[in-house]
């Protein structure tokens, strides 16, 4: 393992763990968010995700613009910048930025929390209520996985499998059985655990449901996603479940993406905030819409 890799044991969580037990996930690329336990997560580079959806919104924005719209200083707002233009995602020019606008770039975990917020929580609402107590989920590291997360723990007796850094970290201050596949910290998305020791994990066991996303659905029932190295550990939890359930905004339909990861057909029930029905009814009789 070289030394740029981080590897998580698989392990099971009582939640009556202290949260020291993941302070050592904390360090792992200095991504890892942290969170208050109330309604609102708190983010270290949630300014960066601030800044993006100012910029979906402009295409464009000054240093001055951007540093009264978020109450920090200009030389803040410059740092910002090279950050999101180092990880491709924005064009800087004299005095300001653009937005590079393209469906394959891999957005930051912070950012992608934020983009569809109202329809992820609508999502994760409707989500929750196929759950009942005493269920065992697996959830994947998805920003859609986490907002469901946010509404698992009032739930009796359940136990949530995930690959989820964030998900780990979150469930970590609730008294909800939680078991980490393990693996290793994909280089490309660091909220999310991947590879052999993952699959593993995964192919152990049995659950009632499996939750996870995608980057993209086409017009003819494809899902698609960017991060090839999740691909297997959805594909295998979604073997290991009873239920499959994709959720989606609507957003992602019609959206491209680079990986296919599946079709529509291999599974049991679309969650989403639009009302998808009628796009797919007809191809996919048997799937369930909610």
């Amino acid at each position: 393992m070289s030394k740029n890799t981080q590897n998580f044991g698989a392990g099971v969580f009582s939640g009556k763990e202290p949260l020291a037990v993941f302070s050592s996930a904390a360090a792992y690329g200095g991504l890892l968010l942290r969170y208050e336990i109330e309604e609102e997560l708190m983010y270290p580079n949630e300014r960066l995700g601030e800044i993006l959806e100012i910029l979906k919104d402009t295409r464009y924005a000054s240093v001055e613009y951007l540093a009264a719209k978020l109450h920090i200083s200009p030389s803040s707002i410059r740092r910002d910048l090279s950050s999101l233009e180092r990880q491709g995602l924005v064009l800087r020019s004299y005095g300001g930025a653009e937005l590079v606008v393209s469906d394959h770039l891999n957005i930051p975990f912070a950012a992608r929390m934020l983009d569809s917020a109202a329809e992820k929580k609508k999502m994760a609402v409707k989500a929750a209520s196929l759950v009942n107590d005493g269920d065992v989920v697996i959830v994947d590291g998805s920003t859609s996985g986490l907002y469901l997360v946010r509404q698992l723990v009032e739930k009796r007796g359940l136990t949530v499998v995930t690959t989820g850094v964030e998900a780990l970290h979150y469930l970590s201050a609730f008294p909800v059985k939680t078991i980490s596949t393990g693996g290793t910290i994909n280089p490309e998305n660091r909220s999310v655990l991947v590879g052999d020791e993952a699959i593993r994990t995964l192919a152990s066991l049995r659950a009632n449901f499996a939750f996870f996303s995608s980057q993209a659905l086409d017009e003819s029932g494809t899902l698609f996603d960017n991060y090839q190295e999740e691909i297997p550990c959805i594909r295998r939890m979604l073997d290991s479940a009873a239920c499959r359930v994709f959720l989606c905004d609507g957003s992602k339909v019609g959206r491209l993406s680079t990986f296919r990861l599946g079709t529509l057909a291999d599974l049991d029930i679309l969650v989403s905030d639009k009302p998808l029905d009628a796009l797919y009814r007809e191809a996919f009789p048997k799937l369930r819409f909610l």
